[in-house]
């Protein structure tokens, strides 16, 4: 430490500023370390976190995978209501399309109404059977039923995800 004879505040203050200085380096290499080691724990907390996406992305692609195909042996679980069931996910639209036999067709209004329901509901619980994560939306959320003709006949709505008629 320097020896500094003057009067007053001035004095002290260039002691103390003196003073810090020559205690402040001590300081600043342990805050420059311990920076460091900050900056690598957040470097690993970053790294584990994409490992973490990477995995959901992962669990995602598969549930997918699997799920379409299930949906390829729908039309065999159904006897015969179901002739089609695909998955989408593109430009046209995203979700399950199921498509009636043209059988289905020739029944009366509420018979017809029940098989489109019925057609609804397995595509609904097949999809909602490969939700991974809770806060994620199901494949279930988003149902259509289609005639062999490609005609709407029902589909979930986007805010309840319940069946809509389209008859």
């Amino acid at each position: 430490m320097k020896k500094l004879v003057t009067f007053g505040t001035i004095g002290l203050l260039a002691v103390s500023l003196i003073g810090c200085g020559n205690s402040n380096d001590k300081e600043t290499k342990k805050s420059d370390s311990e920076s460091s080691s900050v900056k690598v724990t957040k470097k690993k907390d970053s790294v584990s976190e994409s490992k973490k996406k990477a995995e959901k992305e992962r669990q995602i692609k598969d549930d997918e995978e699997a799920m379409k195909s299930d949906l390829a042996t729908l039309p065999e679980q159904s006897n015969g209501l179901i002739t089609k069931a695909v998955y989408k996910d593109d430009s046209t639209g995203y979700g399950i399309e199921l498509t009636l036999s043209d059988d289905v067709l020739s029944m009366n209004n509420a018979e017809l109404k029940n098989m489109v329901n019925k057609a609804w509901t397995l595509g609904k619980n097949l999809g909602e059977s490969y939700v991974q994560f809770p806060d994620d939306e199901s494949y279930g959320d988003m149902v259509t039923v289609l005639d062999s003709s490609g005609n709407k006949l029902a589909h979930s709505s986007a805010f309840t995800h319940k069946i809509k008629y389209d008859l």
